[in-house]
C-alpha cells in the first residue's frame, strides 16, 4: 500500500492479524482506520500529511516499530497515554514540526524504547525537527529517556546519571511556526 495515493485508511479491520503495515508515501491525513489491527507490530506511515498522533489505543499493546517521519506532527503529548502498555522499541519522527523540547518527556514512560529519531543522521539542516536546534537537545533526550541506545542514528554514550534532578527545558517561544499551513519553522527570531 506504499505509494498508492491513499488519503485515508479503510477496510483494515478485515485484517485483524496483520503484523506489518506500510502505508508510506501517500496523502493520508489522519491515523484513523487502525483500530482493528490488534496484532500490528510494525507501522510505517512516513511521508504522509499527518498532523497529530491518535487512534493508537487498540494497537499500542503490540506495536514495536513506528515510523511517522516526514509528516506534519507538532506534538508528542498524545503518545504519552499509550506508554504504560506499549512494547514500542523504535520511533522515527524525522522531519516533522515538533518544536517543544519538553514534549520529549511524553516518551519517558516507554520502558522498551531503544531507538529514536528526530533528524536524519549527520545532517541536522535537512529532515530535522525544530527541537533539534536547542543547544541541550541531546542532553534533554538522554535525561528523559535513560534506556535509549540510539538517537538520530548514533549510539548514545551515557554521560548523565539517572539520579540527576530534572533540568529546566526551554520552550520554543523563539520560533515562528504555522501548523495549519504546513510551513516549516522559520528558525529563531532575532532582534
Amino acid at each position: 500500500m506504499h505509494c498508492s495515493q491513499f488519503t485515508e485508511l479503510r477496510g483494515l479491520h478485515l485484517f485483524p492479524k496483520l503484523r506489518e503495515l506500510n502505508v508510506s508515501s501517500n496523502s493520508i491525513l489522519t491515523m484513523s482506520g487502525l483500530e482493528g489491527l490488534r496484532s500490528l507490530e510494525s507501522l510505517n506511515m512516513s511521508c504522509n500529511k499527518i498532523t497529530r498522533v491518535f487512534s493508537l489505543a487498540n494497537i499500542a499493546r503490540t506495536l514495536k516499530h513506528l515510523n511517522l517521519s516526514h509528516n506534519r506532527i507538532v506534538s508528542l503529548l498524545p503518545l504519552e497515554e499509550f506508554a504504560e502498555v506499549s512494547p514500542l522499541e523504535s520511533l522515527d519522527l524525522t522531519d516533522n514540526y515538533v518544536g517543544d523540547l519538553s514534549h520529549v518527556k511524553a516518551l519517558s514512560r516507554y520502558a522498551r524504547l531503544r531507538t529514536l529519531s528526530f533528524m536524519r543522521r549527520g545532517d541536522a539542516s535537512k529532515g530535522s525537527n525544530p527541537i533539534c536546534d536547542f543547544v541541550n537537545y541531546q542532553d534533554t533526550v538522554n535525561l528523559y529517556l535513560p534506556n535509549l541506545l540510539e538517537l538520530d542514528g548514533f549510539k548514545i554514550g551515557r554521560t548523565t546519571s539517572r539520579h540527576q534532578s530534572p533540568v529546566s527545558v526551554p520552550t520554543p517561544a523563539g520560533y515562528r511556526h504555522s501548523a495549519f499551513t504546513g510551513s516549516r519553522p522559520a528558525g529563531p527570531l532575532t532582534g
